[in-house]
């Protein structure tokens, strides 16, 4: 109704300006309105050009909850701008759960990497038993730089079963380097190190001194093969103590 519009609009001008001292009033207020308060708050997430102003939308929405959902995924169905998108792929992170994985995996293919990372964040916080398989198939066709990302996620999550696609890349032979393909493989030596992952003792052995390994035709650059290195001592160390 037009009397809920005005108060809505009461509500949100106290809560971006606090002319009258009681924006933490207005929020709490919103709060309690929830899906009520939800889309008003997209609308100016969306065209906030305050970053400061842009992370207290984040936590009011945050703080609504689940009943900030329906709205969340009729915005993310409409699509564009890129910064838009980043931050209802936070919000579904931050409020979603499982159940919502069909609707923020679709933008691992947009065309901002910033978003696809979002993306990552958001099925890493919400993903459950499917986190797993979904890093592991990025590990097979995404970009270098998703990748990555990936492989960090994996390590964090202990994810064995990882292990012999990490080695695959490593030693897969590649036409041209780029900061992307060393930081991909600066990541895998670290995950492989603590993942105790003896089974990559040749292949890192063939990173970290090129010339004796069966890698000896590939270029790594000195961050890589002191990653590989340092993840050698770590899984030696760790054989010799009985892990």
């Amino acid at each position: 109704t037009i009397a809920d519009n005005d108060i809505t609009d009461h509500l949100l001008k106290e809560f971006r300006f606090n002319q009258e001292n009681k924006r933490e009033q207005a929020s709490r207020t919103m709060v309690f309105l929830a899906e009520y308060a939800a889309d008003p708050l997209l609308n100016l997430l969306k065209d906030s050009q305050h970053r400061s102003e842009r992370a207290r939308i984040l936590q009011l929405i945050s703080d609504i909850g689940p009943a900030a959902l329906p709205a969340l995924t009729q915005r993310i169905e409409e699509g564009k701008p890129w910064f838009f998108m980043r931050n209802l792929v936070l919000l579904f992170g931050k409020v979603g759960n499982e159940s919502h994985l069909d609707i923020v995996k679709p933008f691992l293919s947009f065309d901002d990497y910033r978003v696809q990372r979002e993306v990552l964040n958001c099925i890493y916080s919400i993903g459950g038993n499917q986190r797993e398989s979904i890093f592991s198939a990025i590990l097979s066709d995404a970009g270098d730089q998703l990748k990555a990302d990936a492989v960090g996620m994996l390590g964090a999550m202990e994810c064995r079963a990882a292990v012999p696609m990490m080695i695959q890349i490593l030693e897969t032979k590649t036409l041209m380097t780029s900061k992307a393909r060393n930081e991909l493989e600066e990541k895998i030596c670290n995950a492989l190190g603590n993942l105790m992952a003896q089974e990559a003792i040749p292949c890192l052995v063939g990173v970290s001194e090129p010339k004796k390994g069966v890698l000896s035709k590939r270029n790594y650059s000195e961050k890589v093969q002191l990653a590989a290195h340092r993840a050698l001592e770590k899984i030696r160390a760790g054989k010799v103590k009985g892990r």
